[in-house]
């Protein structure tokens, strides 16, 4: 099954516009719905992922992508890292995602994050990879680069997946950004999100926000400033188990949909 995205774009070079995070996560769902199906489903499982998104047709362009879990991934400096898409002109029509798996060890919920974070940056990043090999095949503008060229994204380890940050941590890397804001929005769907949080926030005792949330329409937000810490914890516990991430991730989700908040 080919998977079929579209969003805005350059159309020259393939590459992405500036697009607000709401715009990102309609993007996961899309591709969610594609390869589950079942809304309601929570916990990602990731043989399915990895098994269907094979083929793609991102804003007209068409490429595989080719899942390796068995060998080890380095950096460019030959160091363990825990994933990279890439795309290399020697295999043109196709992007190579890699996740090491000693480095994910038993860790359920890293495997998640890092095959979901190598997803987005094959739907935003590899159409322009994939473009730019396209035309360097037809000698189109390319003859000031007669190498042969490697693109690669790498995710060199666990924090990679919590900020967006350029190295040198002064500016937002913004293809880093959309992959990991599309790895958010595909493990923790905003509205699955709310209503499973609505149930438990319901039980533990959370203390309601003056206002709904800001990002999730009509969705109920909940105080953490008025709320009891431990209750907070609870309900954090039980939505990382539920949707098979930790609990970092749900407090960085529940934030980034206005779902916990601090005061009005």
């Amino acid at each position: 099954m080919t998977i079929v995205v579209s969003y805005p774009h350059l159309q020259r070079s393939g590459e992405p516009r500036p697009m607000a995070a709401p715009a990102v996560w309609r993007a996961a769902l899309w591709v969610r719905e594609r390869l589950l199906g079942d809304a309601a489903l929570v916990e990602v499982p990731v043989e399915r992922v990895v098994g269907g998104a094979t083929a793609f047709r991102v804003n007209g362009i068409d490429f595989a992508a080719h899942w390796d879990l068995e060998h080890g991934v380095t950096d460019e400096n030959g160091c363990p890292a825990l994933g990279v898409c890439e795309y290399d002109e020697g295999c043109p029509g196709a992007v190579l995602v890699s996740i090491n798996r000693e480095l994910t060890g038993d860790r359920a919920d890293l495997l998640r994050g890092t095959v979901l974070h190598e997803l987005g940056h094959a739907v935003f990043d590899a159409p322009s990879w994939v473009l730019y090999g396209r035309q360097r095949s037809l000698g189109l503008g390319r003859e000031a680069e007669p190498h042969r060229r490697i693109f690669r994204s790498v995710t060199v380890g666990e924090g990679h997946l919590a900020t967006s940050r350029t190295k040198g941590g002064d500016a937002i890397d913004w293809r880093e950004w959309r992959a990991n804001e599309f790895m958010g929005a595909f493990l923790a769907p905003p509205r699955l999100l709310a209503k499973r949080l609505s149930g438990l926030a319901a039980a533990a005792g959370l203390a309601p926000a003056a206002r709904a949330s800001r990002a999730v329409v009509g969705a109920p937000a909940y105080d953490e400033t008025r709320s009891d810490p431990a209750a907070v914890d609870t309900v954090v516990g039980a939505l990382a188990e539920l949707f098979g991430v930790s609990e970092r991730f749900i407090r960085v989700r529940l934030r980034r949909y206005d779902l916990l908040c601090r005061g009005g």
